[in-house]
């Protein structure tokens, strides 16, 4: 299956460049890499699909990804952000890496979330893993250099924003 879009990520979006290798980014909102206005308007300005990144957990409204690993939210950070953020826009997802995929599962319960999850392969993928109905994997972040990581987005849906699963 071929991703229907590339994101990439950066805690220095100042150096990556902008190019058609991928269609968007997604921007940490707040936390030590909080990307600055003027980094977010100039990849809005050549026409790259945005999506915030909490990382800390306290702004469900202002970002629509929770970043769930080590040194930022927890699982249990997640278990009150996602129903949160899907009262407010109904599009919550989790950034997670493989290995913790359960215990956030655990956490999220019955709570609607899409995922991407963190799967170091060195190639675009849908890793195959079993969830719950209510928790679906919307892309895979693939691949990381010391400029930027590389996600693979396969969800129409989750693409289209404000769609839970």
């Amino acid at each position: 299956m071929n991703p229907l879009a590339i994101f990439r990520d950066t805690t220095n979006p100042e150096n990556m460049t902008i190019d058609s290798s991928y269609s968007g980014v997604l921007a940490y909102a707040n936390g030590r890499y909080a990307w600055p206005t003027s980094q977010i308007n100039r990849y809005v300005e050549f026409g790259k699909h945005l999506y915030r990144i909490d990382v800390t957990g306290a702004i469900p409204h202002g970002a629509s990804i929770l970043d769930v690993e080590r040194y930022d939210a927890t699982p249990q950070t997640a278990e009150a952000w996602v129903p949160e953020r899907n009262a407010f826009e109904g599009d919550a997802a989790c950034y997670v890496d493989r290995s913790n995929v359960p215990e956030l599962v655990e956490c999220l319960g019955d709570n609607k979330c899409w995922l991407i999850v963190a799967d170091w392969t060195g190639k675009p993928h849908l890793p195959t893993l079993k969830l719950p109905s209510n928790i679906v994997i919307a892309g895979c972040q693939y691949a990381t250099n010391v400029n930027y990581d590389t996600t693979a987005i396969y969800s129409a849906d989750w693409l289209a924003g404000r769609h839970i699963p």
